[in-house]
């Protein structure tokens, strides 16, 4: 049976708003073959105050290990299509958020960084249902080979769905 050893790891700390600082979780195993890392997927729900004002629907965003979080935005704040999108990242995220954990080779993480790297340089459009925060996760999913069901639309009730869909004890 192979064991982990965690080389670095996280903390954030508790206040109305989340600002976590840390390395990326990085775990090996014991034979030193292989190497894994934590991703995250993380979701706040409808009504979380941003600032001075609440989300309609709530936002899904990616987490892979970092201090942060990725989502996936309208390139003008406030719209439901725009032609382009904008992929943010940001070190602050609401306290109150569904989230799930997977444990990914280096080379599926690879394979999200490059899908970062695309979406970065060349967001496609932004549109509520097709083209939004969930659909971006879903991506990610089909990048990891993760299930889910893309008749969910909602932030929380795709990450909820995500953790009930998948092997939460294999390396991907």
């Amino acid at each position: 049976m192979k064991k982990a050893v965690i080389f670095f790891f996280g903390f954030c700390s508790m206040v109305s708003w989340v600002s976590c600082a840390s390395s990326p979780l990085l775990l090996q195993n014991d034979n030193n073959s292989e190497q894994t890392y934590k991703i995250s997927f993380l979701a706040y729900g409808p009504g979380t105050s941003l600032g001075e004002t609440r989300s309609i629907a709530g936002h899904a965003s990616l987490s892979i290990g970092g201090p942060g979080v990725y989502g996936f935005y309208p390139n003008i704040p406030g719209k439901l299509i725009s032609k382009q999108g904008q992929l943010k990242y940001s070190t602050e995220y609401p306290l109150n958020q569904v989230h799930t954990d997977f444990l990914v080779s280096e080379n599926t993480r690879n394979k999200i960084l490059e899908l970062l790297t695309e979406w970065e340089n060349t967001p496609p459009p932004f549109s509520i249902p097709a083209n939004d925060c969930v659909s971006f996760i879903y991506r990610v999913c089909d990048v990891i080979g993760l299930k889910y069901d893309p008749l969910v639309l909602l932030p929380t009730n795709a990450i909820r769905t995500i953790r009930i869909f998948n092997n939460h004890d294999r390396v991907y």
